[in-house]
């Protein structure tokens, strides 16, 4: 099941002949709706028709392209490429994407990767950081024995073991935590990391810091346009390599922040196009 779509009037829209529209589906995230209203207002600026139709929370983005219900979606190259073939054991951003493209359905296609990630990440405040030595897995590995790890969903043994042999990284304890509350955590220093999403917005207000994972113990989970192969014209895969080389995590992170205040997403991303020229 598909909610009503919406048609995107955008007012830099290219002129040119009315054309079959092109359906950006909208999976149930503020996320997910951003990137959609980014592709979607994008494409119209380069002269696509397009209109943005919000998923059923059943439905994967890829199956509704598969399906025909639209034809461009978003996913993250990580978790797609995991989905397509389950054995995959590829972390870094360029081998991810690489092996994603072997494991694409036929008449499906992929286009350039954002730097924006929804990558999990280690996360500590910056107090904390500063007193293991900063803010790298590399330096506080020796000393993962003396900290309390908070998550909001068990940790897998694969990620249990790659942090162990690639940082010798065994927390003291991992405790579980409602994803709303590990911030405040933190925080209070009932835990002194947790795994959080990379595009979490309190990863940006200076009092949180991610800490670097270079051997991405944690795998890359970069945005990527998915369509349908053959649905958009040259100038509209042009249009979407053009946002992926500019969309940054801390973009996404002031987006989402933006709606949580109550622009719409509509707004949201006219205004950061807008900003960039695109």
């Amino acid at each position: 099941m598909l909610a009503a779509a919406c048609g995107v009037d955008d007012p830099v829209l290219d002129s040119g002949p009315a054309a079959t529209k092109v359906v950006v589906g909208a999976a149930d995230s503020v996320h997910s709706e951003l990137v959609a209203e980014i592709y979607a207002h994008a494409l119209a600026r380069a002269g696509v028709a397009t209109e943005v139709r919000q998923l059923d929370p059943r439905v994967s983005e890829l199956a509704a392209i598969d399906a025909g219900q639209i034809q461009l979606g978003s996913e993250t190259t990580g978790d797609l490429l995991v989905r397509l073939n389950p054995t995959a054991a590829q972390t870094k951003p360029d081998e991810v994407f690489t092996a994603l493209n072997q494991a694409l359905p036929q008449g499906i296609s992929v286009t350039d990767y954002a730097a924006a990630q929804e990558r999990d990440t280690v996360v500590a405040t910056t107090e904390t950081a500063e007193r293991l030595g900063g803010a790298d897995l590399e330096k506080i590995g020796s000393r993962c024995g003396e900290l309390t790890l908070g998550t909001s969903r068990a940790l897998t043994d694969k990620v249990v073991k790659a942090l162990q042999d690639e940082y010798g990284c065994r927390f003291r304890e991992v405790r579980n935590y409602g994803r709303a509350d590990l911030a405040a955590g933190l925080t209070s220093g009932d835990i002194q990391v947790a795994i959080m999403p990379s595009s979490t917005t309190a990863l940006f207000d200076g009092n949180l810091v991610a800490l670097a994972d270079d051997e991405y113990v944690f795998a890359a989970q970069n945005i990527v346009p998915v369509l349908r192969t053959g649905a958009l014209p040259d100038a509209g895969i042009v249009k979407l390599n053009i946002v992926a080389a500019e969309l940054t995590t801390s973009d996404l992170a002031e987006l989402s922040a933006q709606v949580d205040a109550g622009k719409s997403a509509v707004d949201a991303a006219r205004g950061w196009l807008d900003s960039l020229d695109l």
